[in-house]
């Protein structure tokens, strides 16, 4: 078998999921190899949406501040490799096998036991991979966005230096519970005692569960004058005037906020310096792809991996904002345990005709039939490759644009045809 086929072989089987288990396998995974993480400072992000997005800017700005500075995100578009990043680039071929196969070794250690309480997860494995990487590569700064977030994730096994929450929604319900209250919560947990909580929640089912010292939006951080367009989103914050980052929509505004409110918070704590044109080149050179990811037309077609009814909310919101009365082609694909039809009912406004795919690798749990049914500008295709070639030549008659949502699955699929067909 193949590194990658061990790897998924992992999610086959049951592993213990209430807390503190994956803090203390991910802390005796690490233990195992020396303490890689000891070497650098770790900084966690959570949240139910805008999470990755908040990190890649995070990054961007620890980097264009003179840091070396490591990355690890999930999930992936394409590549495994796309999760483990130093300084702006993916981990190569040869090194992620070299620190996939030390963790794997040690996770099937682990494994053997046939407990359930030290059966290592997926994540797990790539989080012990992305530390062995950036120890070997002399990282000082590791930004690692959390799982489920909170004490059943592994970050709980880090010593972070700054913690950061992002909006909070209805997501993992089977693990985290039933309401936003519930699922801020457990997505709290990840706050230290000790130091600040960046906050971009704006749900107030979700700030009322606050309870460590919090430095909140709207409260002791605002984004001010923001405007969106298919190039990017500009905002001011504070003192702060005329900030543009290359994401797309006014959410990416309250994400680029919380991770300059957290590089200015470890500043204060005198962990690093900062200045305002840095701030400024970070900001500029922030990426996420499959994140409201734009390519030219004809038709321009625009990737986001919205796959719950928050991220599918602000999607619509942004289309809403920069393509006015534009023909939107929208093509949707949400795995069956997500909540499809709040995903379907938060983007069908914004779409002149609606195609519902299968993502790839998707349960088949369902009928996306009944999720078309009722609606006059709805349609089922359900391969995804012939289902983008209807939606590009709709677009193209009416003048108009494609949208891809609903699950990064779906996204990385259909990117990496855009992205071949680019490079012929």
């Amino acid at each position: 078998m193949s590194l990658i086929s061990d790897l998924e072989a992992l999610g086959g089987r049951p592993i213990e999921t209430r807390p503190p288990a994956s803090a203390r396998r991910m802390r005796a995974l690490l233990e195992r190899h020396d303490n890689p993480d000891a070497s650098f400072s770790n900084v966690v992000v959570a949240g139910t949406v805008g999470k990755g997005s908040t990190a890649a800017v995070l990054a961007a700005l620890l980097q264009a501040h003179g840091h070396r500075v490591g990355l690890f995100t999930g999930p992936h578009l394409e590549r495994y490799n796309e999760r483990i990043r130093v300084n702006g680039r993916d981990i190569g071929e040869r090194p992620f096998a070299c620190v996939l196969r030390q963790a794997l070794t040690t996770a099937t250690e682990f494994a053997r036991r046939d407990d359930p309480a030290w059966r290592p997860s997926v994540l797990e494995v790539l989080a012990l991979a992305a530390c062995l990487h950036f120890h070997a590569n002399g990282i000082e700064w590791a930004v690692m966005e959390a799982g489920v977030g909170g004490a059943r994730d592994y970050t709980m096994a880090l010593n972070a230096r700054a913690t950061v929450l992002t909006q909070v929604g209805l997501d993992h319900m089977h693990l985290l519970g039933q309401t936003i209250e519930e699922i801020a919560r457990e997505k709290m947990a990840i706050a230290r005692p000790e130091i600040p909580l960046i906050c971009a929640a704006r749900a107030p089912e979700a700030r009322k569960m606050l309870t460590h010292p919090t430095c909140l939006i709207g409260r002791d951080f605002e984004v001010q004058s923001v405007e969106v367009s298919l190039e990017g989103t500009s905002f001011d914050l504070g003192d702060l005037r005329e900030l543009h980052v290359p994401l797309i929509g006014a959410h990416q505004a309250d994400n680029a906020a919380a991770a300059i409110t957290c590089l200015r918070d470890l500043a204060d704590r005198r962990l690093l310096e900062i200045d305002k044109r840095r701030i400024r080149l970070g900001l500029k050179r922030a990426r996420m792809p499959g994140r409201l990811e734009r390519f030219p037309g004809p038709p321009e077609i625009i990737l986001d991996g919205a796959h719950q009814p928050e991220g599918a909310r602000a999607l619509r919101k942004t289309l809403q904002e920069t393509c006015g009365d534009r023909y939107v082609a929208l093509v949707l694909g949400v795995l069956a345990d997500k909540d499809r039809a709040g995903v379907i009912e938060a983007l069908a406004p914004a779409a002149s005709a609606l195609i519902l795919t299968q993502p790839p690798w998707a349960s088949r749990t369902g009928s996306l039939e009944e999720f078309a049914a009722g609606k006059d500008n709805a349609c089922v295709i359900e391969d995804p490759l012939e289902v983008l070639e209807h939606a590009k030549t709709l677009a193209i008659k009416k003048n108009g644009l494609v949208c891809v949502a609903g699950s990064l699955y779906l996204a990385g699929v259909v990117r990496a045809q855009l992205c071949g067909a680019r490079h012929k």
